[in-house]
């Protein structure tokens, strides 16, 4: 700005008529684009955030769907739930869609969508549409990425859009749970967060978490966090872990970089990033 003048002083020149409106404006916003963009970064966090005790035994009154992914995963939740009441039906992987006589046990292909769909029908057949929907993806030693896909999460999207095409009048919460990885194959399931978020905004109706879970952390703690987050009332974080028993959700916080910081972007050479 002509002699290092300040935006005040040119509108004052205008004001005086020592300056032409023209001029002055012009003198601002040439010296508003010379001036260096304030940059701002942003990252996810993890902070802790207690939920208020509200959780009970009649959370697993509700109509309720679980998926196991293995047939030893099935096995723990009836157990689990043997000595509480409970309105649940459950869904393991096989060949094709199955179902026993009383709808307590379904069977269906995971990377068949019209298994899914199968499974809204005949739910929705005994008024039976679940008001609470737990999927349980558990870690592999060598379960690798195109299993992860196919036995996770395709399968959640296939059942969100089943359940979608539903006039859903009452809210269902569907918790999508998994065991911490530290290969892509952890980043994959983490990026199931950002799905949930993009479900919810689609359907509020539909409350689509992602819940980590420490797999040797004790069973009846698991049973009580899982009951708590659908009884939580409004404090439904789309991305929730627990390490070392104490509740996390993810947010975005502005994120402080140095100058030196921004000069280069943090990329590994032959590394492997998951964009979503």
């Amino acid at each position: 700005m002509r002699g290092n003048l300040n935006v005040d002083q040119v509108l004052e020149m205008i004001e005086r008529r020592q300056m032409t409106a023209e001029d002055g404006w012009r003198m601002i916003r040439e010296a508003q684009q010379s001036l260096p963009a304030e940059k701002v970064y942003i990252r996810p966090v993890w902070e802790a955030e207690r939920l208020s005790p509200q959780g009970n035994d009649s959370e697993w009154s509700s109509s309720l769907l679980i998926f196991a992914d293995s047939q030893e995963t099935l096995q723990a939740w009836k157990k689990r739930l043997a000595d509480r009441p409970h309105d649940a039906a459950f869904v393991t992987w096989g060949e094709s869609f199955q179902s026993d006589s009383e709808g307590r046990h379904f069977e269906l292909n995971p990377q068949s969508p019209a298994d899914l769909q199968l499974l809204i029908d005949s739910l929705l057949q005994r008024g039976r549409l679940p008001q609470r929907i737990l999927f349980h993806e558990r870690s592999r030693q060598h379960g690798g990425i195109e299993e992860a896909l196919h036995r996770g999460v395709l399968p959640l999207f296939h059942l969100c859009q089943a359940l979608m095409q539903q006039k859903i009048e009452e809210t269902v919460r569907l918790l999508y749970l998994y065991e911490p990885a530290t290969d892509l194959l952890g980043c994959l399931r983490a990026a199931i967060g950002s799905f949930a978020k993009t479900i919810r905004l689609e359907n509020p109706r539909l409350v689509f978490q992602a819940m980590q879970w420490q797999a040797e952390c004790e069973q009846p703690a698991l049973l009580q966090a899982v009951q708590d987050e659908w009884s939580a009332g409004g404090q439904h974080a789309a991305e929730i872990r627990y390490v070392n028993g104490i509740r996390q959700v993810k947010r975005l916080a502005e994120h402080p970089v140095g100058k030196q910081q921004t000069d280069r972007l943090p990329l590994r050479k032959h590394g492997v990033y998951l964009i979503t």
